[in-house]
């Protein structure tokens, strides 16, 4: 399950500086109700909701309401009105159900990973261990150098088995965390270890793989070489997305990216895009303006109204996430969501480069030039994002 922006953050999400008072709190309950309108039925495993206000890295203040189906069954009922958001309980599911745990050892570190769909989270990383070379040169000092390499590497792999059962072993079921383990390095430690793990932990390795590379880089050459052996993790699900992805641009094949064009393909063609590639931190927002009764969509980062777009005498009457729209209204428009993580070489180059948000087509569709809401052509836009 991707892990969504307001929850990875390190704190809270805190509320705006307009204060918590009567006022917001009935803004809010309005918004929660309006989102459980949509739910028809309770969902199995319960339904978290949060609801509020809070300031962007700009100092201006934005609503949130979101709905978050747990991982896990929610045995009691809560309602906190507090000036931050309690997700001690969501993030506890999400680091237990870590699908895959990585060990990526050799003798300069060791970096442990959980991988859970397509997010990794490091666990444990320890850099400059600095093990003893082997001494090349004779003498009565050749004997006691190999001793001393032999017992530093014995305690390094000591110290790494008891870190893997630190973070891997679950201390009240004593057994793992996760389903899976991969160990992974450039040298003969990982094997070492294979050898030396904790027979809990031995039972769910799926494999020991040759690596290059430490550090995220290691992760993902870790995780392609262990492929036949991860064929549900939804790291594979996105990269095989990002694949076809960038092959239908390679050959001009039925693929869209942009904002403005994604979102036109989605709403007027009446199905042509099949599968929506979203990044978890788009932070762009949608905006309805309106001008007597004309209507306009702008698809922006997250910004109050100009001066140009008052004295064109538009005014901005609906604003919100493009995100969550997405995620509410895609399947009406006959598309699936894909959430890409950006974790990956491949969905960084979808983020940096196509801003975070395509299609996969059905069909190739050419759509009429449309005018920005300033009268201009929207090319630029598209080509230009500030994240």
């Amino acid at each position: 399950m991707p892990r969504p922006a307001w929850l990875k953050s390190s704190g809270s999400l805190r509320k705006s500086s307009r204060g918590f008072n009567r006022q917001s709190v009935q803004e809010a309950i309005r918004s929660l109700q309006a989102r459980l309108s949509q739910y028809k039925t309770l969902p199995p495993l319960g339904l978290a909701c949060f609801a509020g206000s809070f300031n962007d890295e700009k100092g201006r203040p934005q609503r949130l309401c979101v709905a978050v189906e747990p991982l896990e069954p929610i045995q009691q009922n809560s309602y906190r009105c507090d000036s931050e958001f309690h997700l001690d309980l969501l993030r506890s599911q999400l680091e237990d159900h870590a699908a895959v745990g990585v060990i990526l050892i050799d003798g300069q570190s060791v970096t442990l990973f959980a991988v859970a769909g397509s997010n990794h989270h490091v666990l444990f990383d320890w850099q400059n261990v600095a093990l003893p070379k082997k001494h090349g040169r004779g003498g009565q000092s050749q004997n006691r150098f190999a001793r001393l390499r032999t017992e530093k590497r014995d305690w390094y792999l000591t110290r790494v088995e008891e870190l893997a059962v630190q973070h891997f072993i679950d201390k009240n079921t004593n057994g793992p965390t996760v389903l899976g383990l991969i160990l992974a390095g450039n040298a003969d430690f990982k094997s070492e270890l294979a050898k030396r793990l904790d027979p809990r932990l031995t039972a769910i390795v799926l494999a020991v793989v040759d690596v290059q590379y430490n550090g995220t880089v290691g992760l993902h050459e870790a995780l392609d070489k262990a492929e036949p052996h991860l064929r549900g993790l939804g790291y594979f699900e996105e990269k095989r997305d990002l694949a076809q992805f960038f092959e239908g641009l390679r050959t001009s094949g039925p693929v869209t990216f942009g904002p403005r064009e994604t979102i036109r393909l989605l709403t007027e063609t009446g199905g042509a895009v099949q599968r929506l590639l979203v990044w978890t931190d788009l932070i762009l927002e949608r905006q309805l303006w309106a001008r007597g009764s004309e209507r306009r969509l702008e698809f922006v980062v997250p910004q109050e109204a100009t001066e140009v777009e008052l004295e064109a005498g538009w005014e901005m009457i609906e604003r919100g996430p493009l995100l969550g729209w997405l995620l509410e209204h895609a399947s009406e428009f006959g598309a699936e969501i894909s959430l890409i993580s950006g974790q990956t070489p491949t969905g960084q180059q979808f983020v940096v480069g196509f801003g975070g948000i395509g299609g996969l087509l059905r069909y190739s569709v050419e759509l009429a030039e449309e005018e920005s809401l300033m009268g201009g052509k929207d090319e630029k836009e598209e080509e230009e994002f500030e994240w």
